[in-house]
């Protein structure tokens, strides 16, 4: 309660203004305020009757304002000139001042009336409770249930929380404290939410609520690296597990298998090579080289599952070759050499034997089976034995067997093959008359074969014909005999001599025995001269038949023959008129013989008399048969050293005429 009084200025009487404080709403946030307006005598016997209308007062409380009239007083006693209620707003957070006044007019103009009087004041209202100022914060959090801590300013009695800022709250329950803590299950995982607390203040039984908060819950435990690797080296995996849980591992191999099993409750799980798991890895790829892989974490129920790197052979893990080894299959060579090792050129027939090769590592199979020998290659699908045929090579010669297994690795063997040489028999052959003439003849072969190891063997023989005749019987002879013959000197012979090794290899050729001829005849008609020949034409020397120098001449000019088959051509020509304006005059000369070849003819010339160095010559040879001649002068200034009419120009070619 709050009062103010002030006296009227006639000093006579006082007023008094009273408010006081009632009841309170805290839901409405307001107080019911009494007022009473009131006029006591300072000295008694001041009374009046009918001066209403000259006395007037007027008073305020919370800005209201209240008026009246004051008619009559009996000068003695404290009257209420008015007096009442009126409900006051609080502001927000529940506080309230109020002010009051009042102001009393006298306009009587007599003495014993009150007078004049004003007085003023203020009043602070009892605060009332209002909303209570609440913050959250996170205590823990798993998968699916977050765990919140939340604080007020004043006690509270219940507590609620929203997952989706407001929109929608679910009951914590009942509470008698300012702080506490909740927890919200069910969620799920890896999600975010956005979280706000409501607190309902005990006193004011206003709710209030906390800022939002975005919070994620965890994901459940999970691979987050599963690196490419080569298998039996070191890998690590890491894993999403914040909360260390207790969790198992499954590494699955490219083929559904199942590779490593563990269990861990950190982030990271290292394995390295000669772990069961390098046999598993191997086993679950055997026929690649790679394979990816999946990692499989179970934590209760949940199982995730992530598809991995790329696993990789070391590339070293080729397949191992069991044995392999050759022999010759050829019964006939071998009988001939006693050593089925021993491979005749082009007669052995060579085989490999090729042992069952094994796979490393798990691989699935040997895919192939590749043999390389001497520029050839024979492919198979399975060991065994392998025909190489004949090989045409004279020195030892390497055979590679290459294998290849599912995943492609290959690994290779080599084995030296040894050889013998062979070749085709053959001969140097003499047959001749005696003095070139006679009947008498003589014929020795000297036969040669091939070695192989000092194992082979030759037979020789021959038969002869007249020629245009048919062949006599066969007749075997020794190698390197000379063997005496009586064979008419009017006829020639073609003998067939035959030459055979132990493989049937066979060298045959046919050798002629010329007519008997005289080694010298000087033909005494002709004038000339055969040596191992007769002459056919006058003052010539014929050798074997054919003219060792012969020579003569035509209006082309004049040629020499030579027995190695040299030509030489001579002429001395007359070039044309001069032409002035090319400088130049030419002439075509025709050989008094052709020529056999084109390319073998070279062509020189030289002109006769006048200023030698006025001109010079050129010979263009196109054809066997003949050249062109050009005289070619030298700078204007000099042309008047040339026979404008032509030139003689001696020329000379020289080539072959067989």
């Amino acid at each position: 309660m709050a009062s103010i009084q002030a006296n009227g200025s006639k000093g006579h009487h006082k007023f008094i203004l009273t408010v006081t404080e009632g009841t309170q709403s805290t839901p409405n946030n307001t107080t019911s305020v009494s007022y009473k307006f009131q006029i006591a005598p300072i000295q008694t016997t001041w009374n009046w009757e009918q001066w209403g209308a000259y006395i007037k007062y007027s008073f305020k409380v919370n800005g209201v304002e209240y008026t009246g009239s004051i008619d009559a007083y009996d000068g003695y006693s404290t009257v209420t000139l008015k007096s009442g209620t009126q409900t006051v707003t609080h502001n927000a957070d529940g506080s309230k001042s109020i002010s009051y006044s009042f102001s009393v007019t006298d306009t009587s103009g007599v003495t014993y009336t009150s007078g004049n009087a004003s007085a003023s004041g203020t009043l602070a209202l009892t605060k009332i409770p209002r909303y209570a100022t609440v913050n959250q914060s996170l205590k823990s959090r798993t998968e699916t249930a977050i765990t919140m801590n939340w604080s007020a300013d004043a006690t509270c009695d219940y507590v609620w929380y929203s997952l989706d800022v407001g929109k929608t709250w679910k009951a914590v329950g009942s509470v008698n404290a300012k702080s506490g803590s909740y927890t919200i299950s069910s969620l799920k995982e890896n999600t975010s939410y956005q979280i706000v607390t409501r607190c309902r203040r005990k006193d004011s039984q206003l709710n209030s609520s906390s800022a939002g908060l975005n919070i994620t819950t965890y994901n459940y435990p999970h691979c987050t690296k599963a690196p490419d690797f080569t298998i039996g080296n070191s890998v690590t995996l890491e894993f999403y597990n914040p909360l260390s849980r207790t969790i198992g591992i499954d590494v699955i191999g490219a083929d559904g298998s199942t590779i490593l099993t563990a269990s861990i409750s950190g982030t990271s799980r290292a394995s390295a090579g000669g772990e069961t798991s390098v046999a598993n890895l191997y086993k679950s790829i055997p026929n690649s080289k790679s394979g990816t892989y999946k990692v499989s974490v179970t934590y209760g129920n949940v199982i995730n599952t992530k598809t991995g790197g790329k696993y990789s052979i070391k590339g070293t893990e080729v397949p191992t070759i069991n044995s392999f080894t050759y022999s010759d299959s050829n019964s006939t060579t071998v009988a001939l050499t006693g050593n089925n090792q021993h491979i005749i050129q082009n007669y052995s027939n060579l085989q490999v034997q090729v042992g069952s090769a094994t796979p490393n590592f798990s691989a699935g199979s040997i895919e192939q089976y590749t043999i390389h020998y001497n520029d050839k290659v024979k492919i198979g699908l399975q060991s065994g034995s392998y025909d190489l045929g004949t090989i045409d090579s004279n020195r030892n010669i390497e055979v590679t067997l290459t294998v290849r297994d599912s995943r492609g690795l290959m690994a290779s063997k080599k084995i030296t093959v040894t050889m013998l040489a062979h070749s085709i028999p053959t001969a140097v052959v003499t047959l001749e008359r005696l003095n070139n003439y006679e009947d008498e003849s003589y014929l020795t072969v000297d036969g040669s074969v091939a070695s192989v190891n000092s194992k082979n063997t030759m037979a020789i023989k021959y038969r002869y014909k007249v020629s245009g005749g048919s062949y006599v019987s066969y007749v075997n002879i020794n190698d390197r005999q000379k063997y005496t013959l009586s064979l008419n000197k009017n006829n020639a012979y073609i003998f067939n001599i035959v030459v055979t090794d132990a493989l049937g290899s066979t060298f045959s050729k046919e050798y002629v025995l010329e007519k008997g001829v005289f080694p010298l005849f000087i033909d005494t008609v002709l004038n000339s001269v055969g040596i191992n020949g007769f002459p056919t034409s006058e003052l010539n020397l014929f050798v074997n038949g054919s003219i060792v120098v012969d020579s003569g001449s035509n209006s082309n000019g004049t040629w020499i023959k030579y027995y190695d088959g040299t030509m030489i051509c001579h002429q001395l020509v007359k070039t044309g008129n001069y032409n002035t304006a090319t400088c130049c005059s030419q002439v075509t000369w025709t050989f008094p013989v052709a020529f056999k070849e084109l390319s073998s003819i070279r062509a020189f010339a030289q002109a006769k008399g006048g200023n030698e160095y006025a001109y010079f010559t050129l010979v263009s040879v196109d054809y066997t048969n003949s050249c062109i001649v050009q005289l070619k002068g030298m700078p204007q200034a000099e042309i008047r050293y040339i026979d404008t009419s032509g030139r003689s120009v001696d020329v000379m070619a020289i080539g072959r005429w067989k």
